[in-house]
């Protein structure tokens, strides 16, 4: 793991208030679950999230992707999926940054000459 991702860690297990935490910054969040869950299904809107520790396994159509410490996730636009946390605990939980998209924000530069 580099530096920069083990001090991002240990910034939001510091800061991780439940499931979901808002921060300060607008459409950054961080997750903790401490314990492996279901699968459940979501619609991710457009976002990147990086995963710092624990493993998130996702359903996209066929495909099964298995993310782990230090990968990212990245959905340019609405996507359904099927996810579930494999590991997590008390001790090691899942922990992850999370930057959705203003897709108003997008259409804007695209659109943008």
């Amino acid at each position: 793991m580099s530096d920069a991702i083990r001090m991002l860690k240990e910034f939001v297990e510091e800061r991780a208030a439940g499931v979901l935490t808002t921060t300060g910054i607008p459409r950054v969040d961080i997750l903790k679950v401490t314990e492996p869950t279901e699968l459940f299904p979501e619609i991710y809107q457009p976002l990147v999230s990086l995963i710092l520790q624990g493993e998130k396994r996702l359903l996209i159509g066929s495909e099964v992707m298995n993310y782990t410490a230090g990968q990212t996730f990245i959905a340019s636009v609405a996507l359904p999926v099927i996810g579930e946390i494999v590991h997590a605990s008390v001790k090691g939980p899942y922990l992850a940054v999370r930057l959705t998209f203003d897709r108003a924000m997008i259409a804007d530069l695209l659109l943008d000459d």
